[in-house]
């Protein structure tokens, strides 16, 4: 019997100039590398094809809030909430 080899999707986030999480991506299984200052790797072990952040699919409610004010940060390749700072 073939062992099916699973299959992983890559994960990025998108930051302002001040670290704050403004967008995401995710390029699909073995998509290509996104090389742009800008964008950051999250995962390259993604389990869906949407991007997920803690298991929950294209949370852009969760990134900003109402006023669409960015609620999380890139931290030394953590995401953070901004209120820990």
């Amino acid at each position: 019997m073939l062992a099916l080899e699973k299959t992983h999707y890559i994960y990025y986030l998108k930051t302002n100039d001040k670290d704050q999480i403004v967008d995401f991506w995710s390029t699909g299984a073995n998509g290509p590398l996104i090389e742009n200052e800008n964008w950051h790797l999250l995962t390259d072990k993604g389990e869906t094809y949407q991007f997920s952040l803690d298991g929950e699919e294209n949370p852009y409610e969760r990134i900003f809030d109402e006023e669409g004010i960015p609620l999380l940060k890139w931290s030394n390749g953590t995401v953070m909430s901004r209120m820990d700072d």
